[in-house]
């Protein structure tokens, strides 16, 4: 009787159990909020325990009725998202910054998968680690994005080849908005937004000039920061603001097999923001290699939308509504000026 009177049980014998179990942390271990939120989903909130603890009576029914609707509004939730038109069986891959950091362990995922044909980086540092991670796949390019020509970006990377495109090049903001100096502010512009709208846009073009309907996966690598600019980080922070603006209206203008998804990380364990000390609690370091397996797999369903990592970004844009007096104790309390 259980079983034909519980939606979970009905759900997962029709192949759909991924569905009700949290997405894999992408934080790096330790006693934090996304650890705890997850261990509370897979145990206690897991749709499948409640409903064997209504079976003995330790739940009310509203109880598991509720979180089972919560978990169902999950399951379209991400159907929802997904584009239901496959990509090529052996893709060709474009990534900007992939030298270092988040996007070397993206090319590096890449690089050991069977139907990913070529992986074409595109970054302003030289590929020292190429060689002793023996990446076969590999086309590398130098460019400097800060010194951004569209005449010259047109003649360095052929985007018809394309089936994914990873924007993931980005400079950091050393000074206060009155210390920088107008080429500085142009440079982190140009990088951080102008060379992903450029390369955004020309991939597009490529894709709808071909006559094959296949899916086209286009990855934003924004920031939490995004929706709140701390101290001395004006200028990055609006630059991942306009990014977010520019795939939220550019997702409405597109044929269905063109993907857009934009990725919303907090603090990375690499070397870009390594001196900013945060509560570690509410915001914990990304693993940079956990998110890489994220971001491949997102491509891998087709899943449209914006993501946010840690938990707490997923609530950021509620800061911008609230009191005057919470948002100071918001920022407070995170630490997130201390930079």
């Amino acid at each position: 009787m259980l079983f034909f009177s519980n939606p979970v049980l009905l759900i997962w014998t029709m192949g759909l159990g991924q569905y009700i179990y949290p997405s894999s942390l992408v934080v790096k271990q330790g006693f934090n909020l996304d650890t705890i939120v997850y261990l509370l989903l897979s145990t206690i909130f897991n749709p499948i325990n409640q409903w064997i603890f209504y079976y003995f009576g330790k739940v009310s029914k509203i109880t598991v009725l509720t979180i089972t609707f919560l978990w169902i509004c999950r399951y379209f939730n991400l159907k929802s998202k997904q584009c239901n038109i496959s990509l090529l069986k052996k893709k060709i891959i474009l990534i900007t910054g992939g030298v270092s950091g988040l996007g070397l362990e993206i090319v590096k995922e890449w690089n050991s998968r069977n139907d990913v044909e070529k992986i074409i980086v595109i970054d302003v540092k030289k590929p020292g680690l190429y060689s002793e991670v023996k990446l076969q796949k590999v086309k590398y390019i130098q460019y400097d994005f800060s010194n951004l020509n569209l005449e010259i970006l047109d003649k360095i990377a052929d985007l018809s080849t394309i089936d994914i495109l990873i924007c993931n090049a980005g400079m950091r903001q050393l000074h206060s908005i009155q210390e920088s100096e107008i080429d500085n502010i142009k440079q982190i512009i140009n990088v951080n937004w102008i060379s992903h709208l450029l390369l955004t846009k020309q991939f597009i073009k490529t894709a709808m000039n071909k006559s094959n309907v296949c899916r086209f996966h286009i990855v934003v690598i924004g920031s939490v920061l995004g929706f709140v600019g701390p101290k001395n980080l004006g200028i990055y922070a609006g630059t991942k603001d306009a990014l977010m603006a520019m795939m939220d209206s550019l997702r409405e203008e597109l044929p269905n097999n063109i993907v857009l998804t934009t990725i919303l990380p907090g603090q990375l364990d690499s070397k870009m923001f390594e001196d900013v000390i945060v509560n570690k609690f509410l915001a914990p370091i990304i693993d940079t290699h956990k998110l890489a397996l994220r971001i491949i797999n997102i491509v891998d369903e087709g899943l449209n939308g914006t993501f946010a990592y840690p938990l707490y970004g997923r609530f950021l844009p509620v800061y911008r509504i609230l009191p005057w007096f919470l948002q100071r104790f918001c920022r407070w309390f995170s630490g997130m000026d201390d930079v």
